[in-house]
């Protein structure tokens, strides 16, 4: 049984740079999906955008933009890591099935560390709405809100919304990379196999599909998890879907989606391809 250490690195390394390109979007996405639908602030990507810059300046677009760093590093480290070793052990790595049981895999696995860096960067993104960079902080950093959401409730306040985020991370991994080795398989033919463009692109178009189909079970995660620990909202999963169909409808499942299908698009486009190439050249290097 083979097992490659490289797996991991390349995902670290493709985490860091699609988390940078897509954060500004990550943070409209996430004052589109938690602001009181009884008052609310933001109204599209366009319009959210401008308000954010003109109230908190380019900055606010990058606040929690820490956890996410350090996080999705190592997340994507794990993702691509776990999904790489154990395509190695399938006895045939270009069936449909295999792919997509091991994304699903992967993403079971990687919800233990997303699950604490999402709570944190989304209760950064949230704080100090409409003010001044700097003003109406509850939390300094990423760190400060784990710490101090740990005072308040303890090591389960800490995973709050665990339960939802593998109902995410299964489907969304098993549709990112069944996704991504169809599109290669089409679109890469060649001796050479994909070039970088056809990496790019189905990344890209493998990260916004991936996102479009679990954007409803992100709308559930993002409110449960900003869910003020001293006056709750919400009891639980099916507590907040009932809540916001009553108050929402359907179109309460689907705040964010538009940014959260456009902003996943480079980043996972940035992400695929920084870890494909490095697979390929370490593979070289190998072979040399």
């Amino acid at each position: 049984m083979e097992f490659y250490g490289i797996d991991f690195i390349a995902g670290c390394v493709g985490g860091a740079g699609g988390t940078l390109v897509g954060h500004p979007l990550d943070t409209i996405k996430t004052r589109l999906q938690t602001q009181d639908p009884a008052n609310r602030r933001y109204k599209g990507i366009t319009g959210t955008f401008i308000k954010i810059v003109k109230e908190e300046s380019v900055f606010g677009l990058f606040k929690g933009v820490m956890p996410p760093l350090v996080g999705l590093s190592l997340l994507n480290a794990v993702l691509f890591g776990v999904y790489g070793n154990i395509m190695k052990c399938v006895s045939d790595r270009s069936k449909l099935q295999n792919q997509a049981l091991a994304g699903a895999a992967a993403g079971v696995a990687e919800a233990w560390i997303i699950s604490p860096v999402e709570l944190a960067k989304l209760r950064l993104q949230s704080q100090g709405v409409g003010l001044s960079l700097g003003q109406g902080k509850i939390y300094r950093n990423s760190l400060d809100c784990i710490l101090k959401t740990f005072r308040s409730g303890g090591l389960c306040e800490v995973y709050r919304g665990f339960g939802v985020t593998i109902l995410r991370e299964a489907p969304s991994n098993a549709v990112y990379f069944a996704t991504y080795e169809i599109l290669v398989k089409e679109f890469g033919c060649s001796k050479n196999g994909p070039s970088p463009l056809v990496m790019f692109i189905s990344g890209g178009v493998a990260g916004s599909l991936s996102w479009a189909v679990v954007c409803p079970i992100d709308v559930v995660k993002s409110r449960i998890q900003t869910d003020n620990v001293y006056s709750r909202k919400y009891t639980g999963i099916m507590d907040c879907t009932v809540q916001c169909y009553r108050t929402e409808g359907f179109r309460g499942f689907f705040h964010g989606l538009g940014s959260s299908v456009i902003r996943a698009f480079p980043t996972n486009a940035v992400t695929f391809l920084a870890v494909e190439l490095i697979l390929k050249y370490s593979q070289k290097y190998r072979n040399s």
